[in-house]
């Protein structure tokens, strides 16, 4: 269940092997996605069959941060500089489906088997769970997305 946090389904067809990660900016940066792929590949999943999808959640346009939650990812991993622009008032924005994206590329699952739906939480508050979006709006609390995975034999 998310509301901004980056839901990961992936999915092995050949081994029939599937996996989920919750991935929020501390799960992203603590290798949440990578974790799962290698709980998979302990159940027989292999790492280039497995297709990856990264759903609906808070993306760069929205997600303002401060100067010290961008040092602490530079700290922890030098090539998360890419994931951060400023915005207008010189705030550091975030883009977590796009550091994750870059995690999972290094960690072996890459396009073609690796998609981004694309999709917003935060500007698209009427039809996805935004807990920022309901905080700044005075109208939190707000539910969750569910994400799953259908395997067909």
């Amino acid at each position: 269940m998310t509301a901004d946090c980056l839901p990961i389904v992936m999915v092995d067809p050949t081994a029939q092997v599937a996996g989920a990660a919750h991935a929020g900016w501390r799960g992203a940066l603590s290798g949440v996605g990578e974790r799962c792929i290698e709980a998979m590949e302990a159940l027989g999943a292999q790492r280039q069959r497995i297709i990856a999808v990264l759903g609906p959640c808070i993306h760069q346009q929205a997600y303002e941060v401060d100067d010290d939650f961008r040092a602490r990812f530079l700290l922890e991993d030098s090539d998360s500089a890419s994931a951060f622009v400023q915005s207008g008032d010189n705030r550091p924005r975030f883009d977590l489906p796009g550091y994750t994206a870059m995690r999972l590329r290094r960690f072996g699952v890459a396009p073609p088997n690796l998609f981004d739906v694309g999709i917003c939480t935060y500007t698209n508050a009427r039809d996805f769970f935004s807990h920022r979006f309901a905080t700044h709006h005075n109208a939190a609390p707000c539910g969750r997305q569910w994400s799953g995975i259908v395997l067909q034999p």
